[in-house]
């Protein structure tokens, strides 16, 4: 994969940390929304595509993402304030692996920003592939056992479109969710 020689790329494709004959790369990526606005918790990136010809791409990873899938029905049943489709940014940052010496500042190091790109997304569709919530058994006041969840979490998959590159601080939308 030549995604990060600096070349221009119509497609983008790598897991969250990738070997390559050349260099072990890093992918971090993070979302921002209005105060007022879910996002994506992130606990474990398993892989992401972004195809930049027809502006689409796909996150998938392990953690939470409190929105509903689509309106409920009756309005008990209604979990979150926020449905699909949502608007956030998106910074997708592709670092060097390896941390380098900082040179004249001894115990110092740091990595390599291979490419950094900002987008404002909306993402219209989850799809769910397993739960992996972190459980414990506890006893509760009568003894008896009982199974909490502290931590709630799916290994998911969300599909977004690309609205539009933020190349500086005039880019980004009045609004960052719908």
């Amino acid at each position: 994969m030549e995604l990060y020689k600096g070349s221009t790329r119509k497609q983008l494709e790598m897991a969250a940390t990738l070997k390559n004959a050349d260099q072990t790369i890093e992918t971090y990526i993070n979302f921002t929304a209005k105060s007022n606005c879910r996002h994506p918790f992130i606990k474990d990136l398993f892989n992401y595509s972004i195809d930049l010809t027809l502006n689409e791409g796909t996150i998938e990873f392990d953690g939470y993402y409190y929105v509903e899938d689509k309106v409920p029905e009756k309005e008990w049943e209604r979990r979150y304030s926020e449905v699909l489709p949502t608007r956030l940014l998106m910074d997708v940052i592709v670092m060097d692996a390896e941390a380098k010496p900082v040179p004249g500042k001894p115990g110092s190091y740091t990595q390599e920003t291979i490419s950094g790109n900002q987008y404002y997304i909306e993402v219209y569709k989850r799809d769910y592939i397993k739960n992996t919530d972190v459980t414990s058994t506890i006893e509760d006041d009568d003894g008896e056992e009982m199974r909490v969840c502290f931590f709630p979490t799916d290994h998911q998959r969300l599909h977004f479109r690309i609205l539009k590159e933020v190349k500086s601080a005039q880019d980004i939308p009045e609004e960052m969710c719908s």
